[in-house]
């Protein structure tokens, strides 16, 4: 772990509004949480802050922190907390922790991926779930970052906290279950076409005459008996009538 030397001032103005004096000054305002209680509020230039938190070990950069006021040795500390206005991306707030190179101290420490997948190489997608470890070590023990290996995994595998290999100088506080890798299966969407709907057979209009000949047999079968009923009064005339004949004759 790398050790960077970073100056500080003391800040005698505190609260809300100091802090916003030192802003304005160009400062960033901060606390040195000391041994035991002890606080001191501060001020450091952010350019300098944030090229300490750039190096190769990012947050987790062990800082020989000098007070100019109060000279004397340095302090070593880590940055405990870093408050960033979300909308603009500047700092506005550091909270440093003084450690102890001889005490072990719980970190987290981020994941780096390596390797070429033959899973991904098939198609597989890469599904990268954890993004860091928690740790407990020596502050010069604790690494940048921890290699992750996929050359090994192919479709369906995935590495778990358990799998990853450490120095037995770090102890990991993470739970051994955890996945912090897998390789999925590519997500394929069947494409359904919807079938097109039957159409209706359109028929020719059904000629209904069934029922008009019943009508007609019928007024047929109806007309029989009146022709007949008209017929036989004439045929009685027409007795009667050579009969009367005959009796004048006579």
């Amino acid at each position: 772990m790398e050790i960077v030397d970073l100056k500080a001032n003391v800040r005698t103005v505190t609260g809300k509004k100091g802090a916003r004096q030192c802003r304005q000054n160009g400062l960033l305002p901060g606390v040195l949480y000391g041994r035991g209680d002890t606080t001191t509020s501060l001020t450091v230039n952010p350019k300098e802050l944030d090229r300490v938190l750039h190096t190769h070990a990012g947050s987790n950069v062990i800082i020989r922190l000098t007070l100019e006021e109060k000279g004397g040795d340095p302090t070593t500390v880590v940055v405990k907390e870093l408050q960033v206005d979300s909308l603009k991306g500047t700092m506005r707030h550091v909270d440093f922790c003084h450690i102890s190179l001889d005490k072990k101290i719980r970190t987290t420490v981020p994941f780096r991926i390596v390797g070429e997948s033959p899973g991904v190489k098939l198609g597989g997608i890469l599904e990268h779930t954890l993004w860091e470890l928690e740790i407990e070590s020596l502050p010069l023990e604790v690494p940048d970052y921890i290699e992750v290996d996929v050359s090994g995994l192919n479709m369906g595998d995935s590495l778990s906290v358990a799998d990853l290999r450490l120095p037995e100088a770090i102890k990991v506080l993470t739970e051994q279950d955890v996945a912090v890798v897998s390789i999925a299966a590519p997500r394929v969407e069947a494409e359904v076409e919807a079938a097109p709907a039957p159409e209706a057979e359109v028929g020719e209009p059904e000629v209904i005459t069934a029922k008009a000949e019943k009508k007609g047999e019928g007024a047929e079968e109806k007309e029989e008996p009146k022709a007949a009923r008209k017929e036989e009064p004439k045929a009685a005339k027409e007795e009667k009538k050579p009969a009367e004949k005959r009796k004048s004759k006579e």
